[in-house]
């Protein structure tokens, strides 16, 4: 049954100790930027913040932490979609003077 399972995949597919490594490598990478964020930006997490054991939901807590970061009344970005609009599009209010490089010059 093992030989099977292996026939099916792919030859240039990482072994699994690879994989294991690079998932715990992606794991301690993601840790390392939640704790600068949590240090640099306490107020983005709620006290006694803990992160969770998962690459993806350290990632989930990631995201919370910077979309938190992100105040209350900055203006909505064009109404282009993500899959459509570059990162200028997104980021410039309608005004082209105010793109710098691709970003936000307010």
């Amino acid at each position: 049954m093992t030989d099977t399972i292996l026939a099916l995949i792919p030859a240039d597919t990482p072994a699994p100790d690879n994989r294991i490594a690079e998932y715990e490598k992606s794991y301690q990478y993601a840790l390392n930027l939640a704790d600068c964020l949590v240090k640099h930006y306490p107020d983005a997490v709620k006290d006694g913040w803990r992160p969770l054991g998962d690459l993806l939901g350290l990632l989930t807590q990631i995201d919370n932490m910077v979309a938190g970061l992100i105040p209350a009344d900055t203006p909505a970005c064009d109404t282009k979609t993500a899959e459509n609009a570059t990162q200028t599009d997104l980021c410039v209010k309608n005004d082209p003077q105010s793109a710098i490089a691709g970003g936000r010059n307010d």
